[in-house]
């Protein structure tokens, strides 16, 4: 199975009548859930209004913006009613970007600190997703 943003309008997908409510930046978000079959892949898209500004590069908006847009999409994938049983896979396709961040941008994602505050000698207190994230995963791919 794979969850990925609907960053559009996607032909082959269904509404599955799945909306969850997850919290980013203090505020409760709803998430609309839809699938497609695929070549024997489940492919499940996580509907917001969020995303949708990020349809012709995921990459655009600021630093503060990409955050509460993934920290939405991460919450929301763990909400994914199909995938009980499913493991962690992350795949690290922008080494480049490594995760990193302030600890006052870890605000945005409404976690708990503990699991991502961090103290890097040379370059002291920050947070890391991509580090929580490959800590907490059964299997890594690149």
């Amino acid at each position: 199975m794979v969850a990925a943003p609907q960053y559009g309008n996607y032909a082959e997908i269904q509404e599955t009548g799945v909306r969850k409510r997850c919290k980013v930046d203090g505020q409760d978000m709803e998430v609309t859930f839809f699938q497609a079959y695929n070549d024997g892949m489940d492919f499940v898209f996580i509907d917001s209004p969020m995303f949708r500004n990020f349809e012709k590069n995921i990459y655009m908006g600021g630093r503060d913006d990409i955050l509460k847009c993934m920290g939405l999409f991460g919450k929301a994938a763990l909400e994914v009613p199909f995938c009980k049983y499913t493991r962690c896979v992350p795949m690290i396709h922008n080494i480049a970007h490594r995760g990193r961040g302030q600890v006052c941008d870890l605000c945005y994602e409404d976690l708990p600190q503990n699991y991502f505050k961090l103290y890097d000698p040379g370059g002291g207190k920050h947070f890391n997703v991509l580090t929580t994230g490959l800590s907490a995963a059964d299997r890594v791919v690149t």
